[in-house]
């Protein structure tokens, strides 16, 4: 990445140079190096502001969220969000918005916010039908079955959670070995039938 970004440099390529800072900060969070990761996507920031791309300064917000989120600063991943929010609304990128609210969905759940968490996940819903984004449906899902099993109603968390199953097997998600297994252990605490 350092050598493609001195040559973006070299020859003057904000779009180039803003995607490379986005793929450094994507690097660090994987690490879980959060400061060297809002650094990068910082200057990615900055030089999306500087080119006028939109689309890119949404991710990057969206990107600032997740790495807040992470480190477990909800009030800065939410204002981050936001901003992500503004503009993919402005710019009418339903994608995006659905993603984002999901990502509220999990901050305000993260918070024991459940009501406005939600609120963002079904609002995430009602965007991802629209556009048959059935990836952040599923994430939504899972979501809303996460809050419902923290309030102790097994029965309506199994049933969100079993929804989100449904898609990570058909579309083979690599984590649905995983999900699987909460799944069986969440359908443990259903109440036996009548």
């Amino acid at each position: 990445y350092q050598q493609s970004l001195a040559i973006k440099e070299r020859v003057g390529d904000g779009h180039g140079m803003a995607q490379t800072y986005t793929n450094l900060g994507l690097v660090y969070a994987d690490k879980g190096e959060w400061d060297r990761a809002i650094e990068f996507y910082q200057k990615d920031l900055a030089i999306s502001e500087r080119v006028g791309d939109a689309h890119g300064m949404a991710q990057t917000y969206n990107n600032l969220g997740n790495v807040y989120q992470l480190k477990g600063e909800w009030d800065r991943a939410i204002e981050f969000y936001q901003k992500d929010l503004a503009i993919s609304e402005r710019v009418g990128d339903a994608h995006g918005m659905a993603q984002t609210y999901n990502n509220l969905g999990n901050v305000y759940q993260a918070k024991g916010e459940w009501d406005r968490a939600i609120e963002f996940y079904q609002q995430s819903l009602k965007t991802t039908e629209q556009i048959g984004d059935v990836v952040t449906s599923a994430n939504s899902y899972w979501g809303l079955g996460r809050v419902c099993e923290e309030q102790n109603d097994f029965a309506r968390a199994f049933e969100w959670c079993k929804r989100a199953m449904v898609i990570w097997e058909k579309i083979g998600s690599p984590h649905a070995k995983t999900y699987r297994a909460h799944l069986e252990e969440l359908k443990k605490k259903l109440p036996p039938a009548d």
